[in-house]
């Protein structure tokens, strides 16, 4: 049943139109897709190396 009450903020954002106007489809800068590009890649990255990320935290010297 919750399900059911969190699925409809997603389709009343992105599915459905507001009534009585139309759908007008928004154009992004490039620098928001070359952007959104990178930091997927740096995810995946990470997801699949995590070795680096460790790598690079164990490098930090923490100083209380």
């Amino acid at each position: 049943i919750a399900l059911f009450f969190y699925l409809k903020i997603p389709y009343y954002l992105f599915f459905k139109n507001m009534e009585g106007q139309k759908a007008i489809p928004k154009k992004r800068p490039a620098f928001e897709d070359l952007l959104g590009l990178l930091l997927v890649i740096g995810l995946l990255l990470v997801f699949f190396q995590p070795g680096l990320l460790m790598g690079w935290i164990n490098r930090i010297s923490f100083v209380l």
